[in-house]
């Protein structure tokens, strides 16, 4: 008579706790953002696999991690928008957890500064118009004049202007910092000749692709 042997195998059967952190909740588009998953297995010493469905289409797949549970991924948007990001974690036995979070993605941020004359003989009133939009507002700025004269604001995407009476004769470069709330900065620039000739005025193709009249720059975002 043949014996036969029979062999209980059990296997933790269940919803896997899954948690997902935006490490940065907030971004720009072209840079990056990170999202950090986290888990509980339920099934000890097994891999798992961690889906990353970035909300635009995108997703990332990182299979059989083991300990630590935890992973940290990185994406790149291309369009403005808050996106969903959901994850999901699954392991060998099919237990499969999920949950989700968000990112909000904004266009990088932009300004521009010109000044209205821009030569003519002391004293001059001079008029500044200075511009601030996209990134994350409101925004903190500084104007100085060149000449001493400091001017400073807090305020939302618009166009603003601020007046200042130059009394000495010279060259001056008005220089323009716009801040936004995640420290992003840009900086423009214009110049103003008193009891000189008339400075040139010229088109600029600027770097962030927007032609002003004038003589005015503008430079790309910097993280401080």
């Amino acid at each position: 008579m043949r014996k036969t042997w029979s062999r209980t195998i059990q296997v933790a059967v269940g919803i896997v706790p899954v948690t997902a952190t935006m490490l940065t909740p907030q971004g720009y588009v072209g840079s990056w953002v990170d999202c950090r998953a986290d888990w509980t297995p339920i099934a000890p010493k097994v891999g798992v696999d961690v889906t990353f469905l970035w909300g635009d289409g995108q997703q990332d797949f990182i299979p059989n991690i083991h300990d630590p549970p935890t992973f940290t991924e990185a994406h790149n948007y291309q369009t403005a928008g808050i996106y969903t990001i959901t994850v999901v974690i699954r392991d060998q036995y099919n237990n499969e957890g999920e949950t989700t979070t968000t990112v909000q993605i904004v266009d990088q941020l932009e300004g521009f500064l010109n000044a209205d004359p821009m030569s003519g003989n002391p004293p001059l009133t001079v008029t500044f118009t200075m511009g601030m939009d996209k990134g994350f507002g409101p925004y903190d700025w500084t104007l100085t004049t060149g000449d001493g004269g400091s001017y400073s604001g807090s305020d939302p995407s618009g166009v603003y202007t601020r007046t200042h009476e130059y009394v000495s004769a010279g060259s001056f470069s008005a220089v323009l910092t716009v801040t936004d709330q995640l420290g992003v900065f840009i900086s423009a620039e214009a110049k103003v000749g008193i009891g000189m000739p008339a400075l040139p005025i010229s088109s600029l193709v600027l770097p962030l692709g927007i032609v002003f009249a004038g003589v005015a720059a503008i430079y790309l975002a910097t993280r401080r």
